[in-house]
Parts: structure tokens; C-alpha cells; sequence
């Protein structure tokens, strides 16, 4: 069972909402399934948290499909999705960062493509694309808020990794804040500068203090008061690295090279067999399977 938490929660007199979650589990098992190295294990994490932290924003039965295309940078295209309770699964643009230069060598010098859809049953809702250039996932999606869906908003992500094949993150956790209509746009200003700050992810990083504490002293930390009339929060789900990929969405990806293709393919090596990319999942199709 994972030991991860998502909460969600409002600062009434500043009228902000926010999310916290501990992604340590998530994040662990998104880094083994991909096998990423170190450069794009942080890439990887922050984009998980980032997408869990998103969950809160969703309603029932609702999903977001998430996309941020570094256009000229090593890093690549990275999709993550996230469903209401912080069900995550990622695609990394590229798991071999390491080695390949600065940040402007693997994020580029230009612009990222963030785009963001919201679906429920195969529906879309709503579904954005914006170009941000803040070279961080979260932060780009943060982006995306700002201004496709016109709310400030701010997130910070933070990642400890150890040197264990077996458990590479340590821990991995995250906040975001966003402004409710009433709250005053200048005193949000502050607030997103210290976000940023190495004493807000070094608290962040935190790993023995009981989350409730860690809210509190973090919201102190960047100008909110932690007040018990002031700070409502509750749990929201429990961040987790969960495909939904089945050997029957396996047989229709099959389906589409048509039968003939399909045909040819069974005859020239005996099977057909198909890797999930998000979890990295094989599923093996013999002829008696799908024709």
C-alpha cells in the first residue's frame, strides 16, 4: 500500500486553495518502471508530483491528459495523465538525460509546448495549449494555469533520490497554490517568489515531520497564516503509479495496422507482441488471439 498522501485545502482570508502531496512512492516506481537515469529521474518526478497535485482540480470520473514538448531540447515530448484520486502513469520524452549539457541543451532555448485536456468516459471537457519557458514541468504546468485557464497559480516540487537500485527516491513531495476570484492578486506575488526559494524546498524535503506540521510551517514560511480559523484542509487520495492498460486495449492498438498488417506481421515472426508505454507492460498476441 502506498504511503503517499494528497491533500487539498484553503487559506480563507487569503483566499488561496491548495494542494500538498507526498509522491515519494509514486515517483519511486515511476523512476524503476522507466528505468530512467539520474537527469531524467528528475524530470520524471516532478512531472508526477505536478500531475498529482492537479488531481484536486478535477471532479468525479474526471481525468487529465498532460503533455510538455520541449521543442529543440533532449528532453522531448513527456505525457503524464492523473484521474481525481491521483492515479498516475507518465511516457518520459527521453530516460538518458544524463551527459547531454546544460539545462538550455536539455530543456532548449525555446518555449516549451504545454497542453492540457480534460476528459471524462472518452469525452473531452476542455483542453488548452500554451507556451511556457520556465525549463521545470512543474512550473510549466503552473504556466498552463496561469494562462489557459486564467488562475494564478504556483507549484514547487522537490526530489531527494539514494543511491539504491531498489528505492532510488527517498522522498518526493510537492505544493501548489492557486487564487480564489477574492483573493488580492498583489499579495499573491510574495507568495509565488518564495515558493522558490531553497527554504521552501528544503522544507519541503522534510522527511520526518508529520505532514499536518509540515503545512503549517510552510504556509508560515511564505506569508500565510496557519491559523486553525484560517487553514481547512482534508485528504483528497493517495498518490499512486497505476496503467490502466489491458490486453484488450493491447488487441485494438493491434487492430489498427489492419488485418492484412497484422496478417504479415504473425506470419513473418509467429506473435505479435506490444509494449505498454506508460508501464512498460509486453502483451503477446499468437494468430489464434486475434484472428
Amino acid at each position: 500500500m502506498s504511503s503517499g498522501i494528497l491533500v487539498r485545502g484553503v487559506f480563507r482570508k487569503e483566499a488561496l486553495r491548495f494542494a500538498y502531496a507526498d509522491t515519494t512512492d509514486l515517483c519511486r516506481e515511476g523512476v524503476l518502471i522507466h528505468d530512467t537515469d539520474p537527469v531524467s529521474a528528475e524530470v520524471l518526478c516532478e512531472l508526477l508530483t505536478a500531475a498529482a497535485l492537479s488531481a484536486v482540480l478535477l471532479d468525479e470520473d474526471e481525468k487529465y491528459s498532460i503533455a510538455v514538448n520541449y521543442r529543440g531540447g533532449k528532453a522531448g515530448k513527456w505525457l503524464v495523465d492523473t484521474d481525481r484520486t491521483a492515479n498516475v502513469r507518465a511516457i518520459p520524452g527521453n530516460t538518458r538525460l544524463a551527459g547531454e549539457g546544460d539545462a538550455d541543451a536539455v530543456f532548449g532555448t525555446a518555449p516549451a509546448l504545454v497542453s492540457c485536456i480534460r476528459f471524462s468516459g472518452g469525452k473531452v471537457l476542455n483542453s488548452g495549449e500554451i507556451e511556457a519557458g520556465m525549463a521545470s514541468p512543474a512550473r510549466d504546468l503552473a504556466m498552463f494555469f496561469n494562462m489557459s485557464d486564467q488562475v494564478e497559480t504556483e507549484i514547487g516540487c522537490t526530489q531527494i533520490f539514494a543511491p539504491d537500485p531498489a528505492a532510488p527516491v527517498r522522498l518526493a513531495a510537492g505544493m501548489m497554490l492557486q487564487a480564489l476570484p477574492d483573493c488580492k492578486l498583489n499579495a499573491f506575488v510574495p507568495v509565488r517568489e518564495k515558493i522558490n526559494t531553497p527554504e521552501f524546498h528544503e522544507l519541503l524535503g522534510e522527511s520526518v515531520m508529520p505532514f499536518e506540521r509540515k503545512l503549517r510551517e510552510l504556509a508560515a514560511l511564505v506569508g500565510l497564516d496557519p491559523g486553525p480559523e484560517n487553514f481547512r484542509c482534508k485528504t483528497a487520495g493517495s498518490p499512486v503509479y497505476c496503467c490502466s492498460c489491458s490486453r484488450e486495449t493491447m488487441k485494438r492498438a493491434l487492430m489498427t495496422l489492419g488485418k492484412d498488417g497484422v496478417e504479415e506481421l504473425l506470419k513473418e515472426r509467429g506473435e505479435a507482441r506490444i509494449e505498454c508505454r506508460f508501464c512498460r507492460k509486453s502483451y503477446i498476441f499468437k494468430p489464434g488471439d486475434v484472428l
